[in-house]
């Protein structure tokens, strides 16, 4: 005479609705989601800091002698960032803010300001 089956999870009522195979999938998808790596824009708004002061909080800049960056095209921001830090676009204080900085932050930086939507401002 064979035993009663050994079931690997516990035994639900049907009336909960809750399959068990499910519960696994599940557990997993929630840690996942807890534990995402922050995008390169959230990277990017994290060190923005030392932006903010003439390039204005969310890339709209506090004078119009700086130029906005929210908007600006990606490859346009990282290739401008790379010409301050190394020089060929020359610019004392654009020299100084960049030449600490990582390939991975200039990237995530033009990943922002490249992402946010500017919005006029009328108050320059």
């Amino acid at each position: 005479m064979a035993g009663p089956e050994r079931r690997i999870f516990p035994v639900v009522p049907k009336r909960l609705g809750v399959s068990w195979t499910l519960v696994p999938l599940l557990l997993v998808a929630m840690t996942s989601a807890a534990t995402a790596s922050p995008t390169p824009a959230e990277e990017g708004k994290a060190i923005s800091g030392m932006c903010a002061a003439c390039h204005g909080e969310r890339g709209i800049a506090v004078d119009t002698l700086y130029p906005d960056l929210a908007g600006q095209n990606y490859q346009y921001l990282v290739h401008a960032l790379e010409s301050f830090k190394d020089g060929q676009r020359p610019n004392d204080i654009m020299h100084a803010m960049t030449a600490d900085l990582s390939q991975t932050q200039i990237n995530d930086l033009a990943a922002y300001y490249s992402a946010i939507r500017p919005v006029a401002d009328t108050q320059k």
